[in-house]
């Protein structure tokens, strides 16, 4: 009884307000589903994209060792709503890797020693939360580095809904 006093209190506006939100909290609960490889190529794109956008600020790779590029790049992580983001050298490669990721760099510098084409990659992380996916940084052919980037699973399904 009490219940529908207060409901009768609720102006329609927040009514409407209150029923958003609800709508918005089922949303984020739905079933859909994606099949592995619909995830797959989903976080090859959004790692291209994430690269564009890296590479519409600077395509100096030098920038993004300072700390104000390394900053940039935490920022843009947390804004994707994805982990990771870090470019990582030559010089500082086996420090800064992850288990995925130095098997990835290793087959990186075997490519550029068979003088093979080195491409982008992606790949599932051993936790399953994340798809990492990587990219070579050459400069006159030569191997200098990779871009590393852990994609956010539950942000590219989310992302597929809409």
């Amino acid at each position: 009884m009490l219940w529908l006093l207060l409901v009768g209190c609720v102006s329609p506006s927040e009514q409407q307000a209150n029923k958003e939100k609800l709508l918005e909290g089922l949303k984020d609960h739905q079933v859909i589903r994606v099949t592995q490889e619909q995830i797959m190529t989903a976080a090859l794109t959004e790692g291209q994209q994430i690269l564009a956008k890296i590479d519409s600020v600077s395509n100096d790779s030098d920038s993004w060792k300072t700390v104000s590029g390394r900053q940039l790049l935490d920022s843009l992580s947390s804004v994707l709503g994805h982990g990771n983001i870090k470019m990582v050298t030559a010089s500082s490669a086996p420090a800064d890797l992850g288990p995925e990721e130095s098997a990835i760099w290793d087959a990186y510098l075997y490519s550029a020693e068979q003088n093979e084409t080195i491409t982008e990659n992606v790949q599932r992380t051993g936790d399953g939360q994340f798809i990492l996916y990587t990219s070579p940084i050459t400069q006159d052919a030569d191997l200098k580095g990779m871009w590393s980037v852990l994609v956010s699973k539950k942000t590219l399904i989310r992302n597929m809904e809409e």
